[in-house]
């Protein structure tokens, strides 16, 4: 199979649960911009897909975390769904690390795979979406991937915004930052979603 072959099957299992970022880099351009402990196993040529999302996966987990009793026992049952969500789309040979338990640099990979650049505050920003994305997992194919690499600039399109918001390290000042970037107003996450991603509070779910 070629690469885009394994981005399609891949974007086609995920998607269904509302995970409607894929993008592809070769596992090369992701290793030579980690340090030795943070690279991923492979051959220099394999295909690394990155998995991320929108606020489009929100209601899928919100749907599946009412109607499941073993989510609500979990003590962090968004992870436990996104493993569940994600697992199915890695074959026999392929390996699938998830960004909230593996050693894996996911905003190096968005990097790389051109998915965002990094801001003035480290979050990832995408073009469309902003910064109002979470980067979920990379799935290592053993397949040529793309050859050539989709970089975005290191700058922000402002200089001010998330830069000035300064104060003590709390969450309602990542979120300020990420409300003050210009870019992917329209995809800000729900105030649900939001709230439960700074708190993990489970008492917002129900």
């Amino acid at each position: 199979m070629y690469w885009q072959d394994h981005l399609s099957r891949v974007a086609g299992i995920v998607g269904r649960y509302g995970f409607d970022i894929v993008a592809p880099c070769q596992l090369k351009h992701y290793n030579r911009e980690c340090p030795t402990d943070w690279q991923l196993d492979g051959k220099p040529q394999d295909l690394v897909l990155l998995i991320g999302n929108t606020k489009e996966m929100w209601p899928h987990f919100t749907d599946a975390y009412a109607n499941s009793g073993e989510l609500a026992r979990r003590s962090d049952p968004l992870d436990h769904w996104v493993e569940e969500a994600l697992g199915p789309c890695a074959r026999d040979g392929q390996r699938l690390y998830y960004g909230h338990r593996d050693q894996v640099d996911m905003r190096r990979l968005a990097t790389v795979t051109g998915v965002g650049r990094v801001g003035e505050a480290g979050l990832i920003v995408h073009p469309i979406f902003g910064p109002w994305l979470a980067l979920r997992a990379a799935l290592v194919v053993p397949e040529r991937g793309p050859s050539n690499v989709t970089k975005p600039d290191k700058s922000c399109v402002c200089e001010s915004g998330c830069q000035v918001v300064r104060g003590e390290n709390n969450w309602k000042l990542w979120l300020a930052r990420r409300d003050a970037c210009p870019v992917g107003r329209a995809h800000r996450y729900s105030e649900q979603q939001i709230k439960y991603h700074y708190t993990k509070d489970k008492n917002l779910l129900t």
